[in-house]
């Protein structure tokens, strides 16, 4: 267990915008008439590597492009969500949820227990959506929490007491919260943390401590 201030060196390292995804996906994508010509604008065509930046998706201005990028961008190869997901009438539920975000109203939580209702589409889904159409929930601008992030989290003193917390959109509150005001008071994008919180998740026991040094090593591979 660490303190997050000796993780901030690393963090500033190391931004989430550099950050250019290249998992092989499932030849499912290549297949699906919902996916397939999307699929195939991101995809390396000779071995079906993707070669996405999250900024490349934020960017993309068609809102069921935009979702279907998501959901290849986080699930290259796990597809036993993701098929019923991209059936028309689910997503067609997530176009309509995410469309009725409106930033003076600040209904980023409406949005998200709407999601939730969703088959099959889970936390850890909701929180991509949220986050690439740059949805705000209450007073923080959402950021990805799947379950490397909170793998992550059991490295930190700071967030152990999510361990109280139940799940759903009120883990999600709680945890956005704390990412946002570390990240604020440690002058850090909280997308940045979000990061290297799935960095410390995803290599969850491959070092016996985790330092700044050894943060910065896993961040930079790819």
């Amino acid at each position: 267990m660490i303190e997050f201030e000796q993780l901030v060196p690393a963090i500033r390292a190391n931004s989430a915008k550099d950050q250019v995804e290249k998992a092989v996906i499932s030849r499912l994508y290549l297949e699906l008439p919902e996916t397939k010509d999307v699929a195939k604008e991101i995809i390396d065509k000779n071995n079906r590597s993707l070669n996405l930046r999250r900024e490349d998706i934020k960017a993309e201005g068609d809102i069921k492009k935009q979702i279907i990028k998501i959901l290849i961008w986080g699930y290259p190869k796990d597809t036993r969500n993701t098929k019923i997901l991209l059936k028309k009438e689910n997503l067609e539920k997530i176009i309509r949820a995410v469309e009725k975000y409106n930033p003076e109203d600040n209904n980023g939580k409406i949005v998200l227990d709407e999601l939730l209702t969703i088959k099959r589409l889970g936390l850890s889904t909701a929180s991509k959506i949220l986050y690439f159409r740059g949805i705000k929930v209450g007073n923080y601008k959402a950021i990805i929490i799947d379950s490397r992030v909170r793998k992550g989290f059991e490295y930190i003193t700071e967030f152990q007491e999510l361990s109280k917390t139940s799940e759903g959109a009120s883990y999600y509150e709680k945890a956005l919260k704390i990412v946002c005001n570390l990240a604020k008071q440690y002058e850090l994008d909280p997308e940045d943390v979000e990061y290297a919180l799935f960095k410390l998740g995803e290599y969850w026991g491959k070092y016996s401590t985790i330092t700044s040094e050894s943060l910065n090593r896993l961040m930079k591979e790819e």
